[in-house]
């Protein structure tokens, strides 16, 4: 493409961000996009390099991933339910169930199901990684409505963000 059909999709882009500028991904999409043009014109002007060369970071869009992720339960405890279970289980072909063990045995299995997978304990997202997602949840939507009214558009913006490891305008 052009120079001048860059510039005129930039400025196309910029318009229709701050007509949405009450979506997070548009606010997000302007921090990434003022971030690079600031950079440009240092990297240009004042040091005369290509700042294509190096990663820039937006300060709203977040850093790369970190953040320990927490199990919902240790292999203890899900091998201790397993065990209860299997006694229960037993005990109900050998005799039958009492109604307390049969709450009892509905309560283990959907605990374990809400705490493993496959008898491997689940884990919480750590704070970083639900910080991730729920952004690019937010630049999807705004892409969304951006290619509703101009595909095109969405298809250009779309080819100049990097959403991974970090948010940036490239």
């Amino acid at each position: 493409m052009s120079e001048s059909g860059d510039v005129q999709k930039w400025v196309a882009t910029v318009k229709w961000m701050m007509r949405h500028v009450h979506l997070q991904g548009a606010r997000m999409i302007l921090a990434m996009m003022d971030q690079w043009a600031t950079t440009v014109n240092v990297f240009a002007n004042m040091f005369g390099c290509d700042p294509d060369d190096s990663v820039l970071y937006s300060g709203e869009a977040g850093y790369p991933l970190t953040g320990a992720e927490i199990e919902m339960a240790d292999a203890r405890t899900i091998s201790d339910c397993k065990q209860r279970i299997r006694r229960l289980e037993a005990a109900a072909q050998a005799r039958g169930l009492r109604s307390e063990e049969s709450e009892e045995l509905r309560f283990i299995r959907g605990y374990l199901s809400e705490v493993s997978f496959h008898g491997r304990p689940r884990k919480f997202h750590g704070i970083a990684k639900s910080d991730y997602q729920r952004k690019l949840e937010a630049l999807r939507y705004t892409l969304e409505q951006l290619g509703a009214e101009d595909p095109g558009l969405r298809r250009y913006v779309r080819s100049h963000l990097q959403t991974s490891p970090v948010f940036r305008w490239i």
